[in-house]
């Protein structure tokens, strides 16, 4: 196993239970633009937990779940609905499907991860010449105090860690490159979190130390400081914009 998908190891867990998931205007949004019926051939990308797997499931009637890492890849598993999901142990530059067999593949969260030219040349063998791509992510809104001291704790783990060069989401013109034409649609939302929630978010990103690791108490501390801080019945509102890039490559 590569250590890229080995980072999340043990995380699935916490990752299904504090990640945000989203907003089902994404998924109509999709649906308008691609006009595709509800049995349309659908595989979503690294499709980790299978957050993004249960909002395409609202509309369409089966998904085939793409995940190479077992943890994360078993915790879709438990939550989706074995006769609406296929589960497939493959990474999105490889993963197994008949040419020109695919109306829309889609990628929560994961596009960062990839081998993008290598992923763009097995796309293209699968896809349908009417074929559909849509890359989606969550990415916090620094609009409010809690949410400016969340974005800074992550920033001092990213600088912090030892695992090296960790994917960061790309920015509009890379993204914008990987396809022939595409659109930008955007939806604000909030997630609230309970404090345990908020730890769960930190502790579940890939570059945070698990339990037992160095920093991991002092880390844990600092969130419950945060949390302290803003909390209003035990909850705080984390801000988010999903961005869905939509098009054909």
């Amino acid at each position: 196993m590569s250590e890229k998908i080995s980072r999340f190891d043990g995380k699935a867990s916490i990752y299904a239970s504090s990640r945000p998931t989203y907003p089902l205007k994404t998924l109509h949004q999709i649906s308008e633009v691609t006009d595709l019926p509800t049995d349309a051939t659908v595989y979503d990308l690294g499709a980790g937990t299978g957050l993004f797997s249960q909002i395409l499931l609202e509309h369409f009637q089966r998904v085939h779940l793409v995940e190479p890492n077992a943890d994360m890849r078993g915790q879709a598993e438990n939550v989706l609905p074995t006769d609406h999901s296929t589960s497939i142990d493959a990474e999105a530059e490889s993963f197994p499907a008949e040419p020109r067999s695919i109306d829309l593949i889609t990628a929560a969260q994961a596009f960062h991860w990839f081998d993008q030219p290598r992923a763009k040349a097995h796309w293209r063998q699968v896809l349908k010449p009417s074929g559909w791509v849509a890359l989606v992510w969550n990415t916090r809104i620094p609009s409010t105090p809690f949410a400016e001291e969340v974005g800074n704790l992550l920033k001092a783990l990213v600088d912090a860690s030892p695992q090296g060069d960790i994917p960061q989401d790309s920015a509009d013109e890379e993204i914008l490159a990987f396809f022939e034409s595409a659109q930008i649609l955007a939806t604000e939302h909030t997630t609230p979190l309970s404090e345990q929630e908020l730890c769960n978010l930190v502790m579940s990103r890939s570059y945070s130390p698990r339990s037992g690791e160095p920093l991991f108490a002092e880390i844990k501390e600092k969130v419950q400081d945060i949390h302290a801080s803003y909390q209003s019945n035990g909850l705080v509102d984390l801000p988010y914009l999903t961005k869905l890039y939509i098009g054909r490559i």
